[in-house]
């Protein structure tokens, strides 16, 4: 009995290990199609129509404007990230419903979320298997915006993934021109002093 009970743990062994490399083969092929893994961020759907292992990523009809006009409002630089959320509430732009949980608004994270993620200008993060770290892959789908604009917003936003630094004051072309000599962008910052009425030192 003891010699049937390990056959049959080194049978289900092999067979889970069979099934972990299928799955990553499985995985890594979709990668090099150019389709990310796991579920589609806001403004994108994972196509249901299609059988496992070949499903896509589709532009959501509903939302994928909606999480356009996110990028063009901050782009703009009229509005802030708590303003660019008051408008996802007027323009009814909610999270997408399952069968648990979804059908929310916007929080302000999830807005700091979309306008880091590299996936909207089309390319997503992939694990290396072999050293461990992330690698940017270039993805099939549909970009929603441009790398050059993409770019522009993170210097807006000073460090991606990171919220901005909160301004007293706002400078109108931060992140908009660059150096004529060695290309940098330019930014500003303000800079307050005091000096002594008497001595006149600062």
């Amino acid at each position: 009995d003891k010699f049937f009970l390990l056959l049959e743990f080194g049978m289900a062994k092999k067979s889970s290990d069979d099934m972990i490399t299928s799955v990553k083969r499985g995985h890594r092929t979709k990668v090099l199609q150019g389709w990310r893994n796991g579920v589609a961020p806001i403004g994108y759907l994972n196509n249901l129509d299609k059988p496992k292992g070949e499903r896509n990523i589709i532009s959501d009809p509903e939302r994928f404007n909606l999480v356009q006009r996110i990028f063009q409002l901050f782009l703009g630089g009229e509005y802030s990230i708590r303003q660019i959320q008051k408008q996802t509430f007027k323009w009814g732009l909610k999270t997408r419903q399952t069968k648990r949980q979804g059908g929310k608004n916007l929080a302000t994270s999830a807005i700091y979320r979309i306008l880091t993620e590299s996936f909207y200008y089309g390319w997503f993060s992939v694990k290396n298997e072999q050293t461990g770290e992330h690698d940017l892959v270039k993805g099939a789908h549909q970009q929603m915006i441009t790398e050059e604009d993409f770019d522009l917003v993170q210097v807006k936003l000073g460090r991606k993934g990171r919220p901005r630094p909160k301004e007293n004051r706002h400078f109108s072309y931060t992140g908009k021109i660059e150096c004529g000599e060695c290309g940098s962008m330019i930014t500003c910052e303000q800079k307050d002093q005091l000096i002594c009425s008497a001595c006149k030192l600062k």
